[in-house]
Order: structure tokens, then C-alpha cells, then sequence
């Protein structure tokens, strides 16, 4: 009976982590305890000449144990690749992030414009978006992944990140990825 037991101890020690290792948790309950974005996609964005195609690419995340709204570090660009006055190129800093698990898995980011080849959108310039990645992964296209962004004024020192509903508009290429890290 002592030797059955210590079998069936021996085979729960490795068949629980050998299951975790083949299905590894996918959802945002799990993973990192921080809020992240990342992606880069092709989006029609709105400007003050009207809707513009863009191409948008950021990657930034929270401190480890970071709560939503919190200080964040990364950076963002968006190209347009044609406007009336030519190419346009915005980059800049990562600034913070909210991001939140539900039907859209969303995040509010704000950032600060560092580099810029336009007066339109001038250095100094702050950002606001709001990307979803709703639940159903990559590739889905019952859930296609969805962002806005704008132009604000100067964010100032420490930003505040709310949440705001804001309407978005469907990729038409690319990946966003949204991690809420919890607390």
C-alpha cells in the first residue's frame, strides 16, 4: 500500500507541472502583474485633414506589481505614409497605462510626442489612446483588435491615465496585445 502511495505522489509531482507546461494559461487573469501594450497595426486614424490610414507600433508596460493608471515606461510611433503634405512621422515616450479585462480587454494610454516632422502634431505634444484586444487571440476574426488615438495637449509631470470609453476604429492589419496584470 506504501509503495502505491508514493507511486501515485511521484506521478501527481510530475504530471501537474507537465500539464502546465503543455497548456500554458492564456488568458489576462494570469501572466505578468502588470499592465502592458504592444503591437503594431494598420488603422485609419483621425486627423484634422479627416480619417487617414496609419501605421501604429507601441510597446510599454508598468512597474512589476504596477496598478492600473500607473507610471509606465516605452514608446509608440505612427506613420502616415501619405498625407497632403507628404509622409508623416510621430514618435515619443510611454508615459502611463490603464488597462482593464472585460468583452474588449482594453487599455488608456498617454504619451508625449519626442520626435515629429510635422508643426501639426510639434514636440512637447501629448497622446491619448485606447486600444482593445478583445478576448479570442490572434487571428480571430470574429474579434478583431481595435485602437484610437489623439493628440492632447502637453501631458505635464505624473499623467493621470482614466479610463475612457472612447469609439474605436477595427485594424485592417497587424496585432495589438493588452495585459491587465491584475490587483
Amino acid at each position: 500500500m506504501r509503495k502505491t502511495l508514493a507511486a501515485a505522489g511521484l506521478l501527481l509531482v510530475i504530471a501537474i507541472p507537465a500539464a502546465a507546461i503543455a497548456n500554458p494559461p492564456r488568458d489576462n487573469a494570469n501572466g505578468p502583474h502588470k499592465d502592458y501594450v504592444s503591437g503594431t497595426a494598420n488603422v485609419p486614424l483621425p486627423t484634422p485633414l479627416g480619417t487617414i490610414p496609419a501605421v501604429v507600433s507601441h510597446n510599454g508596460t508598468t512597474a512589476p506589481n504596477g496598478h492600473s493608471g500607473d507610471q509606465a515606461t516605452g514608446t509608440w510611433t505612427t506613420d502616415f505614409p501619405v498625407t497632403p503634405f507628404g509622409p508623416v512621422h510621430l514618435a515619443g515616450d510611454i508615459l502611463c497605462i490603464n488597462a482593464t479585462r472585460g468583452a474588449t480587454n482594453g487599455a488608456d494610454w498617454r504619451g508625449v510626442v519626442t520626435a515629429s516632422n510635422t508643426p501639426l502634431a510639434p514636440v512637447g505634444a501629448g497622446v491619448f489612446t485606447r486600444d482593445e484586444d478583445p478576448p479570442g487571440g490572434t487571428g480571430d476574426s470574429s474579434t478583431p483588435d481595435r485602437t484610437i488615438g489623439f493628440l492632447t495637449s502637453p501631458p505635464g509631470p505624473n499623467p493621470v491615465c482614466p479610463s475612457v470609453p472612447l469609439p474605436t476604429n477595427q485594424i485592417t492589419a497587424g496585432d495589438i496585445t493588452v495585459h491587465d496584470g491584475g490587483f
